[in-house]
């Protein structure tokens, strides 16, 4: 495929600039969502936009075209390949209104190329977005976001007149059309990804050319589309074909403006995938049913929440008889002393070592009865995360809201807990993999937090400087649960725990600060912690009532 002349330009001049920017709109998208959670009198914070989920599964599949073309086969999309995909459909307001309003529908798609690797998209259905980049977008939620009598002043104030007008236009004429399914949909992305060396492309989803058709839509019920996609599953696979559209021209297929169309005379479509939710997602479209047939989210949502901790608490069983496995292994290493330092020939005074050279690993049964229970216990566990995902759409009441997300808090904790099950040998001989990105380490605190499911009966207060730093942020999110289950642990119904992050001299410090008197330890349950932190290249201590991990400043560890 010969490759088209293309460049990118970087909004305030240079790659620094433009980070320095998107920080920024970041920090805007956070003052949209409290405004949201004011304006609806939410008790917990919600999405700046797509808040209304109408459909979310999570055992879909993609899979590669065998014809893929050659151009066109870069990183995992190679032909024939198959991956489970978690996908969620919504509505685009950031608030939740009826179906029949009109709005926007998108679609979020993660693709699951390994426990540590996925690829995320999103799609709305229309054919391009109605701002022409990321500084319009953050001015038009902005404007959004308050009173509906004053969007426009508000979006002229922003973008100017003509820039609002235009806005406005493209939006209006974007959401005219009333949507009967969500099957039925076409949805393309906001704006180009780069494909590899076959340079940037738009990506979009077809539904499947046998798609059976779907009745009018009602002119008031609020739940239609949900219940249209639930009755659909019911009957057989709802499937999307995936095509890419190369880049031709900076003319004809602009990069920089999103709101510019790519005309397929063009950039022809080129087919790489189908998407497929299959039709044994049918315990989801029941529960859905159920929802809609009450007229109300009270009884029912309560008896599918119940029986949804039924499956986490049998999920925590099988946790723990795995665990109970690992345990006789560490038993094996252990020797003398700890299990990790003794492997790793940490001292007693448990100083700081150099990456640990990795081990030769010898077949043990105990090892293959691990990582089989870690993966039996990891099916249960996304079935149960996807039933979360359904019911977030259909649960009004704040209360029910915040339930769910601590459910899903803990399912995505037990997640990771089989994840590493399977990675224990990894964990120990120091190879398993670190992925660092840039992270805003203030806003991964808050969420932290916020998802906490065991800390209702204690105060936890954030106190967070803005500081952002290159850390793999699943692990240091794992360490500090680690911290606060511990503070936990150690204090009284009531008691105070601070979380702090502060910029030191040679990179980030995060601390979990308690108020009980007695000074704190690093025990037993802290052992996976410990072991995290050393393999980012740190150390987890304590200073009195304080649990301190300082991140190293720059590159991953190595």
């Amino acid at each position: 495929m010969p490759r088209k002349v293309w460049s990118e330009r970087y909004e305030g001049g240079s790659p620094e600039a433009e980070q320095r920017l998107f920080e920024g709109y970041a920090r805007d998208i956070l003052r949209v969502q409290l405004k949201y959670k004011k304006k609806t009198g939410s008790s917990v914070i919600e999405r700046a936009s797509h808040a209304k989920l109408l459909l979310g599964v999570a055992n879909a599949l993609l899979r590669v075209s065998p014809e893929i073309p050659e151009g066109f086969q870069v990183g995992h999309f190679q032909p024939g390949k198959d991956y489970a995909v978690t996908i969620r459909f919504s509505n685009a307001s950031g608030a939740c209104h009826p179906d029949s309003l009109r709005d926007l529908r998108g679609a979020a798609i993660r693709i699951r190329i390994s426990d540590q690797q996925s690829q995320d998209l999103f799609v709305a259905n229309y054919p391009t977005a109605h701002v022409r980049n990321a500084h319009q977008f953050i001015a038009f939620s902005k404007a959004l976001s308050g009173s509906s009598i004053l969007f426009i002043p508000r979006l002229v104030l922003h973008l100017g007149p003509f820039r609002a007008l235009r806005t406005a236009a493209n939006l209006l004429k974007a959401t005219r059309r009333s949507v009967r399914s969500l099957a039925l949909e076409s949805y393309w992305s906001r704006g180009p990804i780069l494909w590899g060396d076959a340079g940037p492309v738009r990506y979009l989803l077809r539904p499947a050319a046998n798609a059976p058709a779907a009745p009018k839509p009602p002119s008031s019920q609020g739940e239609y589309l949900r219940e249209e996609m639930a009755a659909r599953l019911r009957q057989g696979d709802v499937a999307f074909d995936l095509y890419l559209q190369p880049f031709v021209s900076d003319w004809s297929t602009p990069i920089e403006n999103f709101a510019a169309s790519w005309k397929e005379k063009v950039s022809r479509p080129i087919l790489v995938g189908t998407l497929t939710v299959e039709e044994s997602e049918r315990l989801a479209a029941e529960a859905e049913e159920r929802l809609a047939a009450t007229g109300s989210t009270d009884g029912r949502a309560e008896e599918i929440l119940g029986s949804l901790e039924e499956r986490v608490v049998a999920a925590e069983a099988r946790a723990a008889e795995a665990e109970a496995r690992v345990a006789a292994f560490q038993d094996e290493l252990e020797g003398e002393g700890s299990s990790y330092r003794h492997r790793l020939g940490m001292t007693a005074a448990g100083r700081k070592l150099a990456a640990p050279a990795a081990v030769e690993v010898q077949d043990d049964p105990q090892l293959d009865l691990r990582v089989a229970l870690a993966k039996s216990l990891r099916a249960p566990l996304r079935r149960a995360s996807g039933l979360t995902l359904t019911l977030q759409g259909a649960i009004e009441s704040s209360e029910g809201r915040a339930a769910l997300r601590q459910l899903s808090s803990s399912l995505r904790r037990l997640d990771q807990v089989a994840a590493d099950l399977s990675d224990v040998q990894r964990l120990v001989d120091g190879t398993v993999p670190i992925s660092v990105r840039r992270t805003d380490l203030a806003a991964l605190l808050a969420t932290t937090i916020d998802e906490a499911s065991n800390l209702e009966d204690r105060l936890v207060r954030l106190d967070a400087h803005e500081v952002t730093e290159r850390v793999d942020p699943v692990r240091v999110r794992q360490i500090v649960e680690g911290m606060l289950d511990a503070a936990k642990e150690r204090t009284r119904n009531g008691a105070a725990i601070v979380v702090r992050v502060r910029e030191g001299e040679a990179g980030p410090v995060v601390t979990v600060e308690d108020d009980s008197r007695v000074p704190a330890t690093i025990g037993p349950e802290l052992t996976l912690a410990v072991r995290l932190a050393e393999l980012l290249g740190t150390e987890l201590t304590v200073d009195g009532s304080t649990y301190r991990l300082p991140l190293p400043k720059g590159e991953a560890p190595g």
